[in-house]
């Protein structure tokens, strides 16, 4: 399990999703409103097989792609 942090500068929608190596969504995590602050995600990984995957967060302010790789 991971812990996936932002802050948003400014209210609106939220999206987060998980993306595996192909560009397939895997997981979505957030769709929703959220007003403007800090937040932390827990992330379960367990239902994922090993390999690298990308953490989309989509905003008012643009879009942020982290990588993660998966070793068990």
């Amino acid at each position: 399990q991971i812990t996936v942090g932002y802050e948003l500068d400014r209210a609106g929608l939220v999206s987060l999703e998980i993306y595996d190596m192909l560009g397939n969504k895997v997981q979505t995590l957030e769709n929703q409103n959220k007003a403007l602050g800090s937040y932390q995600t827990q992330v379960n990984l367990e239902q994922l097989s090993q390999g690298v995957y990308f953490v989309k967060l989509n905003t008012a302010d643009g879009v942020v792609t982290k990588r993660i790789v998966l070793s068990r």
